[in-house]
């Protein structure tokens, strides 16, 4: 009895240190500081984690957990949404840019700095090279349910399609891009020259946003509205139309490279 007393208190312990997550929350990688940010819808600081983890990427699974490109260790930290440590996956990839999860096939992919590979990454840690395009550099991928990979080509200004299983399927639209992500319903939202563009899987333009963003890095919430990652210390908010709504001052944030939502 007394055991048992002592094992509940320790668990009222935990839950009580540590950080919850709502599906208001948004988390941001910051490079600079070396460690993961909380912020609520509104912009609220709520916490951090991952201390001493430059990011340069995030990816979420929409079952509790998030996972962390570290781009110096080669690896991927992997976390639950209340910020404990889980594993750490060591794929092995130099000069890792960003990652996207699978939430179909349960995986991740992964993209470098320099040149057009993407790797699959299972959640046991298995790396295989999926696609080897021609792309010269790669910017922030997106999947979506039906098994398409939307992969931002810089160099060229324009976005490609590829499946999962590494077929290419061409150009998507045209237009300089950094940033991309897909929602529940499938619509593909880029950060195309300075506005945020949503398309439909057919590559027909939906919406442009009213106000322009430099578009380091765009997210989706679960109401549809857009997040852009403006600048290296704040966020501008969009609805799924693309009505600007607020800019979000983070000033904790140092260098920030990536924004997911906490699903």
């Amino acid at each position: 009895m007394n055991l048992r007393i002592t094992c509940l208190c320790l668990l009222s312990l935990i839950l009580t240190y540590v950080p919850s997550f709502s599906r208001a929350d948004y988390l941001v990688a910051d490079w600079g500081y070396g460690a993961v940010l909380r912020y609520s819808d509104s912009g609220e600081f709520l916490g951090e984690f991952a201390h001493g983890v430059h990011s340069v990427s995030l990816a979420i699974d929409g079952e509790g957990s998030v996972f962390i490109a570290d781009q110096s260790a080669r690896c991927i930290h992997w976390y639950t949404a209340s910020g404990m440590f889980v594993t750490t996956l060591k794929c092995g990839i130099p000069n890792m840019r960003t990652i996207v999860f699978d939430k179909k096939l349960k995986c991740l992919y992964a993209t470098r700095w320099d040149g057009g590979e993407i790797f699959k990454i299972t959640l046991d840690g298995t790396v295989t090279l999926l696609i080897n395009s021609d792309i010269p550099r790669l910017g922030q991928l997106a999947v979506s349910s039906d098994g398409r990979i939307y992969a931002p080509d810089i160099v060229r200004s324009q976005v490609r399609v590829f499946d999962t299983n590494g077929q290419d399927h061409g150009i998507f639209v045209n237009g300089y891009t950094m940033s991309a992500v897909c929602d529940s319903m499938d619509h593909v939202h880029l950060v195309l020259e300075d506005r945020v563009c949503s398309f439909n899987s057919q590559a027909h333009h939906l919406s442009s946003s009213d106000r322009s963003t430099s578009g380091w890095a765009l997210a989706v919430n679960h109401q549809g509205d857009l997040l852009s990652l403006n600048s290296f210390n704040r966020i501008r908010r969009y609805s799924n139309s693309g009505v600007w709504m607020a800019d979000i001052n983070i000033p904790e944030a140092w260098f920030a490279l990536d924004i997911v939502h906490v699903e």
